[in-house]
């Protein structure tokens, strides 16, 4: 199969959805602090990305974040923080641009790279990648169902590395193509190594839902 077409299905066979609202169990470990919580997603294409955080059912965090900007609540210590999206890179190694994190939450393809593709192929995967100076992306696909199971990316000026894996893929509740189980893992020079496994338990595409985030009077500001 050539480049072009897989290049092309990857393309049009993304998870549409202008609106989210899933159920999730995430992990996240660096190294030095690993965390797990149970946590409700919500998401408008291109304007924001709402999740909160439970712990044996009672919310501690709340998380609200935009093309520009990081709103953090605290429950437990009633404090709040409000800070570039360049944050999430610096203090946790995830996606620093909003694009990026919006298609990592859908499990869609990213594509940091748009010239020339190659693909490789055997009985049970398709590997489509492509390279520019230090940058290189990949993309793999199961033969013949074509489901991104897993995609690398590798920036050798920036020291910089992620990859996404993706399975036990189901229909949403609008029959599109859905990766319950993703894990990300990053390593990059500046922040060291993170992973963060991401299990959805419940997932709605393309009905608008209700999404709130006030910051009450009495919490303190702490960036």
């Amino acid at each position: 199969m050539k480049s072009e077409t897989l290049m092309n299905h990857l393309v049009t066979n993304q998870v549409n959805a202008d609106w989210m609202d899933g159920r999730a169990r995430i992990s996240y470990n660096d190294g030095n602090f690993s965390i797990s919580l149970s946590s409700t997603i919500k998401m408008r294409k291109d304007s924001l990305i709402w999740m909160n955080a439970k712990k044996l059912g009672l919310e501690v965090a709340r998380v609200m974040v935009t093309p520009d900007s990081v709103y953090v609540l605290n429950r437990l210590n009633r404090e709040y923080s409000i800070k570039g999206l360049e944050s999430l890179q610096k203090d946790f190694n995830l996606p620093g641009d909003f694009t990026t994190l919006q298609q990592v939450i859908l499990g869609n393809p990213i594509f940091f790279f748009s010239g020339n593709m190659q693909v490789e192929t055997n009985n049970i995967a398709y590997h489509l990648y492509g390279k520019s100076g230090e940058k290189e992306s990949h993309y793999y696909m199961d033969n013949p169902a074509l489901l991104l199971r897993k995609m690398a990316f590798k920036d050798g000026i920036a020291n910089r590395n992620m990859d996404l894996i993706l399975d036990e893929y189901g229909k949403s509740d609008d029959q599109q193509d859905f990766s319950y189980l993703r894990n990300v893992l990053v390593d990059s020079r500046e922040t060291g190594k993170a992973e963060v496994e991401i299990k959805f338990t419940k997932v709605s595409l393309n009905k608008p839902t209700d999404i709130q985030f006030e910051i009450p009077d009495r919490y303190t500001r702490v960036d």
